[in-house]
């Protein structure tokens, strides 16, 4: 179910494209009067918002905020955290900048985010098309924000396709060619939510070396890891004087209490198996050493199934000397559903699998990502296992 806080314009246009909402009204005369227009409205006591979570579905649904800056913060402040997902409409970039600050999801662009908000409830990937309208007409298409799950491919003006120059001045009539879906927030944040996990104290300052690198390149949230006594911790703060935590302890936390973060990152003080198959399929992990930047990139596709691991590798690639090496050339037509990158090469193995991947790993590169999955490729995991600990270059294991 979708919970629309809002009965304006832009609530009631997304309202239209929904079939499970529910528009949540702080008046109740105007909730009556859209009911009488065919709405599914109900009307919430503005005095009482504290209680929405006893009152409404909230844990089962996808609150959309599509009321003024200040009601949208105080509702977000309230549903945050236990709503399926929270996403705001904003009319203005400094409103957009406060919902980034405060973590939640955004479309910016009231005009059009009755459109873009019905493809992005699904969070399926989907295409949709938008046309520009007289509330947009004049905008730079890099001032238009269409949130963190939609990103613009093309401009159709007068029936020729354009590309989407960030520069472009978008006029009355022009269609937008958008996709929406979770990879595209993937994309644009892919490393949102990260953990780190120092499992021996002589590694402290390798680990946080790398721990930086994510905090500038991707604006990153961080929670360390770390050992208070004999109690495990998780704080946002760098611990003063982190003790090591082992990490089949802090896994066991993170599945208990069921999150999902988008990035591990420790130095494994131990090479079990059984273990790093347990951490990969709850999150990448990285296994750093030492790096101050990822100036060149190898990512190895030893995988069937390899669609995480090239987004890892195009979103990290951004800005730097990326190579993909696949091992199985029937899959280089997945690279047809990523955004082209500057500095992305790619190689395809030609002879021995085994050889080219093992070759290319010894190579003077700074980062390397691999699939644990490790089905295509032929690549004993003995070999594998040495790719991941024993070359130069910090590791990531999807």
């Amino acid at each position: 179910m979708f919970l629309i806080f809002g009965s304006g314009r832009v609530a009631r246009e997304i309202a239209k494209k929904l079939d499970d909402y529910l528009l949540i009204v702080e008046d109740r005369s105007l909730a009556e009067k859209l009911e009488r227009e065919g709405f599914k409205a109900v009307w919430v006591d503005p005095e009482d918002l504290i209680n929405l979570p006893l009152n409404l579905p909230l844990k089962d649904s996808t609150v959309i905020l599509a009321s003024n800056l200040s009601r949208n913060l105080k509702i977000a402040e309230i549903v945050k955290g236990i709503a399926r997902d929270v996403i705001a409409v904003g009319e203005k970039p400094e409103a957009c900048s406060i919902y980034s600050e405060m973590g939640i999801s955004k479309v910016c662009g009231t005009a059009i985010a009755a459109t873009v908000l019905s493809e992005v409830s699904e969070l399926k990937r989907r295409y949709v098309e938008v046309k520009i309208d007289r509330y947009n007409e004049g905008q730079n298409l890099k001032d238009l924000d269409l949130g963190d799950f939609c990103t613009i491919l093309s401009v159709i003006r007068d029936g020729k396709l354009m590309k989407p120059h960030p520069e472009l001045r978008l006029k009355k009539g022009d269609i937008l060619g958008v996709l929406c879906g979770r990879e595209v927030r993937y994309t644009k944040h892919p490393f949102e939510e990260v953990f780190v996990v120092l499992t021996e104290e002589k590694n402290s300052e390798k680990l946080l070396k790398e721990v930086e690198l994510f905090k500038s390149k991707f604006q990153s949230h961080v929670l360390f890891m770390h050992k208070i006594g004999d109690t495990l911790a998780c704080t946002t703060a760098e611990p003063e004087n982190p003790n090591p935590v082992g990490l089949d302890e802090a896994i066991r936390i993170v599945k208990e209490f069921r999150v999902k973060p988008d990035l591990i990152i420790s130095d494994v003080g131990k090479k079990d198996d059984s273990l790093l198959e347990e951490t990969t399929s709850i999150a990448p992990l990285l296994i750093a050493k030492g790096k101050n930047a990822y100036e060149k990139i190898l990512t190895i596709v030893n995988t069937a199934d390899p669609y995480d691991l090239l987004n890892a590798a195009v979103s990290l690639g951004i800005s730097c000397k990326c190579k993909i090496l696949f091992l199985d050339v029937s899959q280089l037509s997945l690279l047809s559903k990523f955004t082209e990158t500057p500095g992305l090469e790619i190689k395809v193995s030609k002879g021995n699998q085994v050889i080219d991947a093992v070759k290319e790993a010894r190579s003077d590169y700074d980062l390397i990502l691999v699939s644990w999955k490790n089905d295509v490729g032929n690549i004993d995991f003995g070999i594998l296992k040495k790719i991941i600990f024993d070359t130069q270059a910090s590791v990531i294991v999807v």
